[in-house]
């Protein structure tokens, strides 16, 4: 009696913790409406390159394929696709989604090991020197045939993990060091003082000056940007180019409530771009599903 009473004590607080314990769903119900619609677009066999972190939930809702997902996510399959989503290059944007479905599926087709895709995607092209292999993306080059269609997942949420999913790609091949992260911060508590918008963590932005203060340092602002999301679904962009010789950016959404303040390299990267500005070269991608909870965009072939 005494050790069922000894037990009983034992188990009742992790029997209390694990029923308190619930966790949120990876997507909220606009995010499922909208792949659910995109299901009805997307044959079986189509790509989608979005993060790790989206990839079970988006083959799930979708019944597409994805190249990477909760259970493939090493550095070396992780890297094609953040640098699809962060390079500045539409154009090796481009070239990179589609060299990484072709090389995923025939490594899985022929049964490969032992190397990487973008292993098997330089010596495709000949290539030794993968920072050389990188420049050359940026160029029109003839791709492999690829028979499935690829789209671009770009959900909201990522934004606030977008310098993650840069880090994956903020590397030097060669000697495996990590390159210099650019500046980025995202702020939903913004609480507004006369001509000082307050974003959080000490830093402030004087909006008569246009200047941001972080600490007792001010830097000046490149653009400050607004996004208008409009019923249309086409998002209406407003910059005010301010200091070109800076390379900070503010980007306001007022319908969501957030600022974000990023490095030029942020602010031109093709996620932003396709996600917030809906800047997409007609030649290269066509918009599929715009929301201001998540884009869908095609590749074109």
């Amino acid at each position: 009696l005494f050790a069922l009473v000894a037990m009983a004590g034992i188990i009742y607080p992790n029997i209390t913790h694990a029923q308190k314990y619930i966790m949120p769903s990876v997507f909220s119900e606009p995010e499922v409406q909208i792949l659910e619609r995109f299901k009805k677009i997307a044959k079986r066999d189509d790509y989608v390159l979005t993060w790790w972190d989206y990839g079970y939930p988006v083959r799930y809702y979708a019944d597409v394929k994805t190249l990477i997902d909760g259970g493939k996510h090493s550095g070396d399959v992780n890297f094609p696709v953040s640098f699809a989503l962060t390079t500045p290059s539409q154009r090796a944007s481009y070239n990179m989604a589609i060299l990484d479905v072709y090389f995923t599926e025939k490594f899985y087709d022929e049964n490969i090991t032992g190397k990487s895709y973008l292993q098997g995607m330089m010596d495709y092209y000949g290539f030794k020197d993968p920072n050389k292999f990188l420049e050359f993306l940026k160029k029109p080059i003839q791709l492999p045939e690829v028979k499935e269609d690829i789209y671009y997942f770009l959900p909201y949420r990522m934004l606030q993990i977008f310098p993650t999913v840069a880090r994956f790609s903020q590397i030097d091949l060669l000697t495996g060091k990590e390159l210099e992260h650019p500046f980025y911060y995202l702020s939903s508590t913004l609480r507004k003082r006369g001509h000082i918008l307050d974003i959080g963590r000490g830093i402030q932005i004087d909006l008569q000056r246009a200047q941001v203060r972080l600490g007792d340092k001010s830097y000046p602002l490149h653009r400050f940007t607004t996004i208008l999301f409009q019923k249309s679904g086409k998002n209406r962009v407003q910059v005010q180019t301010i200091n070109p010789r800076s390379s900070l950016n503010a980007i306001y959404v007022p319908a969501l409530g957030t600022l974000l303040l990023v490095d030029d390299a942020y602010y031109k990267s093709t996620y932003i771009q396709l996600y917030l500005f809906h800047n997409y070269e007609g030649s290269l991608f066509e918009p599929v599903i715009l929301s201001p909870y998540a884009a869908i965009y095609r590749i074109k072939k």
